[in-house]
């Protein structure tokens, strides 16, 4: 890499961060929750096996045009961008009959203008194929379905779980430090754990979704990835960037060579951008706190999206050097007024490229053995 760039680059890193929670179920209520209304839009990667479904044989899986129109949908969009454009709408998370009444009627129009860009026109070129499916869905009563088979499921994984409340504390008390002193919602996160996914992403109202695959203890010793890192990761995913170090990447990605091959693979494992700074920071918390030792933060750089983060142990380098109250772009102050961008929505550690299945890191989580994700489904891969 150029010094002259990288310099100033390592200088003006940024993350930001926050909490927030709601009632759930299991040992920690006001840390985990379920959610009828985004298992639903997350439904399309598995449509086929949910057709196949003894429940659904006689309505789903006799509409081929319920099927063609599904496999649309999983071809454009991902469950994280149409989680994330439901989570805009403030409608319930618990009714699946709002969400088919929200995509019924969506007006990208009405969206603040911050939040629009492609992931939008995206889900705008499958509106028609979304209300369908979303209507068949209703009318084959997939709420009656959902309450029956899998949200049992759900509950059991997460009364299975355990975690000593002090973690959190502990996790919270090292991103606030990370956030510069600004304060976290004292109520911690809203996660929802749902049915149809086979990873974990953030959305923008500030909670995130995760797979109950993360909560099984086999699971994560045999992938070196746990629940307790999804969520630090997680959670560093609810700060933005500022916009002077987000042209500074730019212009290391536009001179760069050696930036610029390693960013275009990871950006197509969905995990560009700020995702060097969300990883070189969960492992800092995690160093910090004794869930790891130095030997794991090193093979985290290198195995993480096939080590395409280059810039994620220069990053974790200089963190250890943050003056109390400084912030990730405190590093020096920014002027008054700086601007700030969000993070773009759907940065999903997506189950669509094979490679990063077999990579030993990340938030994907690999097939570890013949499963039926949480009960909830028949498929038995749910990398597939």
């Amino acid at each position: 890499m150029k010094p002259q760039l990288l310099l100033p680059l390592l200088l003006t890193a940024l993350l930001p961060m926050t909490a927030s929670a709601q009632s759930g179920e299991g040992e920690f209520p006001d840390l985990f929750n379920t959610s009828a209304a985004y298992d639903i839009l997350a439904v399309f990667p598995q449509a086929d096996k949910l057709a196949e479904d003894p429940f659904f044989t006689g309505t789903l899986g006799a509409d081929t045009l319920f099927l063609d129109r599904a496999h649309r949908i999983d071809s454009v969009v991902r469950p994280s961008q149409l989680c994330n454009l439901y989570s805009l709408s403030g409608g319930s998370k618990d009714d699946p009959e709002q969400v088919v009444e929200f995509f019924a009627s969506f007006d990208p129009e009405s969206l603040p203008q911050k939040v629009r860009g492609a992931w939008i026109d995206e889900i705008c070129s499958v509106r028609d194929e979304l209300s369908y499916c979303l209507q068949r869905l209703a009318q084959a009563g997939y709420a009656q379905y959902w309450q029956e088979q899998v949200r049992p499921c759900l509950n059991n994984a997460i009364e299975q779980y355990r975690i000593a409340p002090e973690q959190l504390g502990a996790i919270h008390q090292e991103i606030t430090r990370l956030a510069g002193g600004q304060p976290l919602d004292a109520t911690g996160s809203r996660i929802y754990i749902l049915g149809n996914i086979d990873n974990a992403f953030a959305l923008l109202d500030e909670t995130f979704c995760c797979t109950p695959l993360l909560l099984d203890p086999e699971t994560a010793r045999q992938y070196r990835i746990d629940f307790m890192q999804v969520y630090i990761h997680e959670n560093l995913h609810r700060l933005s960037l500022s916009g002077e170090l987000l042209d500074m990447l730019q212009t290391l990605y536009d001179n760069d060579d050696f930036y610029r091959t390693h960013e275009d693979r990871a950006r197509a494992y969905g995990e560009g951008g700020n995702e060097a700074f969300v990883v070189a920071a969960e492992r800092y918390v995690s160093r910090r706190l004794g869930r790891i030792d130095d030997k794991q933060v090193l093979d985290e750089f290198l195995v993480y999206c096939d080590g395409t983060h280059v810039l994620a142990p220069i990053v974790y380098r200089y963190l250890p050097g943050l003056r109390d109250g400084e912030s990730f772009d405190g590093f020096p102050p920014h002027p008054a007024g700086q601007s700030r961008k969000p993070i773009p929505p759907g940065y999903e550690k997506t189950r669509r490229n094979p490679e990063i299945r077999n990579n030993g890191g990340g938030n994907p989580v690999p097939n570890p053995k013949p499963v039926t994700p949480c009960c909830c489904t028949t498929n038995s891969n749910p990398t597939a």
